[in-house]
């Protein structure tokens, strides 16, 4: 069932997550769209992939809960009946604060989604995916964690860190079940976040 094109794609109807779904829907995937709090515009994505043809389930879930995320792969399983892709994207909004100033809730906030999150999804999307052949995981970090860090940004750097280095070990472990793990890390780009 490798053949099959069905992704979930998380914090979907934000900037990066919507060209996502909308590249996704162009090369004929059924796309499960995650959204927190952000409706009219998950709304409009999936009328969006409607007219290109495509089929979207919208699925509301706070993935730093375990119980949203259960149900957020529950209903995209028995909607579509597969998850072969799994796009990692749902990101907190950076708070830039001074080391100094910052509270570990402030930390936690980016862990909770980012890393946490990223790796219950990861565990059961693989599940499906080594049952069915393989499949493809991308997780989105950031340019952030290259170089020098922004000043201020310690939290969102220390969660892409630690996302990082999830990537690197599951792609190690996955690999030999033919499913691909990989990280995009895009630089600067005009969305909300």
């Amino acid at each position: 069932r490798t053949d099959a094109k069905v992704a979930l794609v998380t914090g979907a109807a934000g900037g990066l997550g919507s060209a996502i779904c909308r590249r996704l829907a162009k090369d004929g995937y059924k796309i499960a769209i995650n959204f927190r709090n952000q409706p009219e515009k998950a709304d409009a994505l999936a009328a969006e992939i409607a007219e290109l043809g495509g089929e979207a389930l919208l699925i509301q879930a706070d993935i730093s809960n375990e119980a949203d995320i259960e149900s957020l792969v529950f209903q995209t399983v028995r909607r579509f009946g597969i998850i072969t892709v799994l796009i990692n994207n749902a990101s907190p909004r950076i708070n830039p604060c001074k080391l100094l100033e910052s509270e570990w809730s402030d930390f936690q906030k980016q862990i909770d989604v980012q890393v946490k999150a990223s790796f219950e999804l990861i565990k059961r999307c693989a599940m499906i995916m080594k049952d069915s052949g393989g499949g493809s995981i991308v997780n989105m970090s950031s340019q952030v964690i290259d170089g020098v860090p922004t000043a201020s940004w310690g939290a969102y750097a220390l969660a892409k860190e630690a996302l990082n280095s999830l990537t690197k070990s599951a792609a190690l472990e996955l690999g030999p079940y033919n499913i691909r793990v990989n990280e995009i890390s895009p630089g600067m780009v005009e969305t909300a976040l």
